[in-house]
């Protein structure tokens, strides 16, 4: 995938997070039990955050610091450890990883499995190719 591709990718997260990831109050709930410090409040919040900050336009601007990643190629392994403090803190590792062309290798935390489970297989369904990107 091409830089381009990736961030596509990332824009389409953004809406799936607003709209049916957020109206999907089985998975609200499940999150919420999974979980003792985590309101629905937190997670509503943190979805309505990253799908704002996801939009086509913040991540342009983002990256429009990072010139380089448009002729970047390597496809370096980058581990990452997830805490699970707050609802999908660990997402802005991983988006950066996918973004930057590289390998994330995941380590979820198990009180934040149920959201970040759902949010890779979001991302796996947006394009398979996103499997090449990331490993849990």
């Amino acid at each position: 995938m091409n830089l381009q591709e990736r961030i596509s990718v990332c824009v389409e997260l953004g809406k799936k997070l607003s709209s049916e990831i957020l109206n999907n109050q089985r998975l609200l709930v499940k999150s919420t039990g999974a979980n003792g410090w985590f309101t629905e409040d937190e997670v509503e919040r943190a979805l309505i955050n990253w799908s704002d900050a996801l939009s086509a336009d913040k991540i342009e601007k983002w990256l429009s610091d990072y010139p380089e990643l448009t002729a970047y190629k390597a496809k370096n392994r980058v581990g990452i450890i997830m805490a699970g403090n707050i609802p999908l803190v660990g997402l802005h590792d991983l988006i950066s990883v996918f973004l930057s062309g590289n390998v994330a290798v995941v380590k979820m935390s198990s009180d934040d499995e149920v959201l970040m489970s759902e949010v890779i297989m979001q991302l796996l369904q947006l394009d398979e190719r996103v499997g090449d990107y990331i490993e849990v």
